[in-house]
Protein backbone atom coordinates (compact mmCIF):
# COMPACT_ATOMS: atom_id res chain seq x y z
CA UNK A 1 0.00 0.00 0.00
CA UNK A 2 1.46 3.35 -1.05
CA UNK A 3 2.15 5.95 1.62
CA UNK A 4 -0.65 8.50 1.93
CA UNK A 5 1.84 11.38 1.58
CA UNK A 6 2.92 9.99 -1.81
CA UNK A 7 -0.48 9.85 -3.54
CA UNK A 8 -0.12 13.27 -5.20
CA UNK A 9 3.37 12.44 -6.47
CA UNK A 10 2.24 9.03 -7.72
CA UNK A 11 -0.68 10.52 -9.65
CA UNK A 12 1.64 13.15 -11.17
CA UNK A 13 4.11 10.43 -12.21
CA UNK A 14 1.25 8.36 -13.62
CA UNK A 15 0.03 11.33 -15.68
CA UNK A 16 3.47 12.36 -17.01
CA UNK A 17 4.43 8.83 -18.01
CA UNK A 18 1.04 7.63 -19.29
CA UNK A 19 1.27 4.75 -16.82
CA UNK A 20 -2.19 3.20 -16.81
CA UNK A 21 -3.06 0.55 -14.25
CA UNK A 22 -4.10 -2.07 -16.81
CA UNK A 23 -0.77 -2.56 -18.63
CA UNK A 24 -0.24 -6.34 -18.62
CA UNK A 25 2.92 -7.95 -20.03
CA UNK A 26 3.54 -11.68 -19.76
CA UNK A 27 0.73 -11.99 -17.23
CA UNK A 28 2.14 -9.30 -14.91
CA UNK A 29 0.21 -6.11 -14.21
CA UNK A 30 2.42 -3.02 -14.31
CA UNK A 31 2.20 0.48 -12.88
CA UNK A 32 0.45 -0.13 -9.60
CA UNK A 33 0.79 2.59 -6.98
CA UNK A 34 3.38 0.49 -5.13
CA UNK A 35 5.52 0.08 -8.26
CA UNK A 36 5.40 3.81 -9.01
CA UNK A 37 6.19 4.61 -5.37
CA UNK A 38 9.28 2.36 -5.59
CA UNK A 39 10.42 4.23 -8.72
CA UNK A 40 9.94 7.57 -6.95
CA UNK A 41 11.86 6.32 -3.91
CA UNK A 42 14.78 5.26 -6.11
CA UNK A 43 14.88 8.76 -7.59
CA UNK A 44 14.89 10.69 -4.33
CA UNK A 45 17.24 12.01 -1.70
CA UNK A 46 16.56 12.92 1.93
CA UNK A 47 17.65 16.39 3.04
CA UNK A 48 18.31 16.53 6.76
CA UNK A 49 18.55 19.97 8.37
CA UNK A 50 18.28 21.86 5.08
CA UNK A 51 18.55 25.57 6.04
CA UNK A 52 15.68 28.04 5.78
CA UNK A 53 16.24 31.75 5.11
CA UNK A 54 14.17 34.34 6.93
CA UNK A 55 12.10 36.65 4.71
CA UNK A 56 11.14 39.66 6.87
CA UNK A 57 8.07 41.67 5.92
CA UNK A 58 6.38 44.72 7.38
CA UNK A 59 2.91 43.86 8.71
CA UNK A 60 0.69 45.27 11.44
CA UNK A 61 3.07 48.14 12.17
CA UNK A 62 6.21 46.09 12.77
CA UNK A 63 8.65 43.76 11.07
CA UNK A 64 7.50 40.17 11.07
CA UNK A 65 9.71 37.10 10.73
CA UNK A 66 6.87 34.64 10.02
CA UNK A 67 7.89 33.86 6.42
CA UNK A 68 10.94 31.74 5.59
CA UNK A 69 12.22 30.44 2.25
CA UNK A 70 13.59 27.01 1.46
CA UNK A 71 17.12 27.48 0.08
CA UNK A 72 17.93 26.02 -3.34
CA UNK A 73 14.23 25.57 -4.09
CA UNK A 74 13.78 24.09 -7.55
CA UNK A 75 10.43 23.56 -9.22
CA UNK A 76 11.76 20.53 -11.12
CA UNK A 77 12.01 18.69 -7.83
CA UNK A 78 9.04 17.55 -5.78
CA UNK A 79 8.76 17.21 -2.02
CA UNK A 80 6.71 14.68 -0.08
CA UNK A 81 3.66 16.17 1.65
CA UNK A 82 4.96 15.98 5.22
CA UNK A 83 8.25 17.87 5.62
CA UNK A 84 9.38 18.56 9.16
CA UNK A 85 10.54 21.97 10.41
CA UNK A 86 13.09 21.97 13.25
CA UNK A 87 15.01 24.69 15.06
CA UNK A 88 18.73 24.81 15.85
CA UNK A 89 18.37 22.33 18.73
CA UNK A 90 16.32 19.88 16.65
CA UNK A 91 12.98 20.68 18.30
CA UNK A 92 10.10 20.10 15.86
CA UNK A 93 8.04 23.21 15.13
CA UNK A 94 4.35 22.28 14.98
CA UNK A 95 2.63 25.63 14.41
CA UNK A 96 3.86 26.04 10.85
CA UNK A 97 2.50 25.80 7.30
CA UNK A 98 4.77 24.57 4.52
CA UNK A 99 4.07 25.36 0.85
CA UNK A 100 6.55 23.05 -0.84
CA UNK A 101 5.56 24.14 -4.35
CA UNK A 102 6.44 27.78 -3.69
CA UNK A 103 9.27 27.03 -1.24
CA UNK A 104 7.71 29.12 1.54
CA UNK A 105 7.39 28.21 5.23
CA UNK A 106 4.92 30.28 7.28
CA UNK A 107 5.05 30.26 11.07
CA UNK A 108 1.90 30.97 13.11
CA UNK A 109 4.00 32.78 15.71
CA UNK A 110 6.94 34.79 14.48
CA UNK A 111 10.30 33.36 15.63
CA UNK A 112 13.12 35.78 16.38
CA UNK A 113 15.19 37.25 13.59
CA UNK A 114 18.31 35.38 14.71
CA UNK A 115 16.61 31.99 14.99
CA UNK A 116 18.04 29.15 12.93
CA UNK A 117 15.38 27.03 11.25
CA UNK A 118 15.80 23.92 9.13
CA UNK A 119 13.61 21.58 7.10
CA UNK A 120 13.85 17.80 6.95
CA UNK A 121 12.37 16.61 3.67
CA UNK A 122 12.56 13.94 1.00
CA UNK A 123 13.13 15.47 -2.44
CA UNK A 124 12.03 13.58 -5.54
CA UNK A 125 13.54 14.07 -8.98
CA UNK A 126 10.41 13.74 -11.08
CA UNK A 127 12.14 13.93 -14.48
CA UNK A 128 14.37 10.99 -13.54
CA UNK A 129 11.39 8.97 -12.33
CA UNK A 130 9.41 9.66 -15.51
CA UNK A 131 12.42 8.71 -17.64
CA UNK A 132 12.74 5.44 -15.71
CA UNK A 133 9.09 4.56 -16.38
CA UNK A 134 9.48 5.30 -20.10
CA UNK A 135 12.66 3.19 -20.22
CA UNK A 136 10.81 0.27 -18.63
CA UNK A 137 7.96 0.69 -21.10
CA UNK A 138 10.46 0.68 -23.98
CA UNK A 139 12.09 -2.49 -22.67
CA UNK A 140 8.69 -4.19 -22.51
CA UNK A 141 7.87 -3.18 -26.07
CA UNK A 142 11.29 -3.92 -27.63
CA UNK A 143 10.23 -7.27 -29.16
CA UNK A 144 7.28 -5.67 -30.97
CA UNK A 145 7.51 -6.06 -34.74
CA UNK A 146 5.60 -4.63 -37.66
CA UNK A 147 3.30 -7.09 -39.41
CA UNK A 148 0.95 -7.29 -42.35
CA UNK A 149 -2.10 -9.54 -42.66
CA UNK A 150 -3.93 -9.11 -45.94
CA UNK A 151 -4.79 -5.43 -46.27
CA UNK A 152 -4.32 -4.83 -42.53
CA UNK A 153 -1.01 -3.49 -41.32
CA UNK A 154 0.21 -3.19 -37.72
CA UNK A 155 3.08 -0.81 -37.03
CA UNK A 156 3.84 -2.04 -33.52
CA UNK A 157 7.45 -0.84 -33.67
CA UNK A 158 6.16 2.75 -33.49
CA UNK A 159 5.05 2.19 -29.90
CA UNK A 160 8.58 1.12 -28.96
CA UNK A 161 10.07 4.15 -30.78
CA UNK A 162 7.66 6.45 -28.95
CA UNK A 163 8.73 5.05 -25.55
CA UNK A 164 12.42 5.48 -26.42
CA UNK A 165 11.84 9.08 -27.56
CA UNK A 166 9.93 9.90 -24.37
CA UNK A 167 12.71 8.36 -22.27
CA UNK A 168 15.32 10.52 -24.04
CA UNK A 169 13.13 13.62 -23.68
CA UNK A 170 12.68 13.18 -19.93
CA UNK A 171 16.31 12.18 -19.35
CA UNK A 172 17.36 15.41 -21.09
CA UNK A 173 15.15 17.40 -18.69
CA UNK A 174 17.14 16.18 -15.74
CA UNK A 175 18.96 19.08 -14.14
CA UNK A 176 22.45 18.35 -12.99
CA UNK A 177 24.04 21.10 -11.01
CA UNK A 178 27.10 21.86 -9.00
CA UNK A 179 28.08 24.55 -6.58
CA UNK A 180 30.67 27.00 -7.77
CA UNK A 181 33.52 27.86 -5.47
Amino acid sequence: MARATMLGLISELRMLSSAVTNDVFDGVTYWTDDQLEAILDRNSVYHLRHPLIVHPIYEDGSISYRYWRITDHNRNRRVEDDPEIVNYWGVVQNEVTVDVNMGIVTFDNSPSKNAKMFINMRVFFMADAVAEVWAAKAAQRAPYVDFRAGVQRGAMQQEYQHCVEQHRLWRARTMRGHKRL
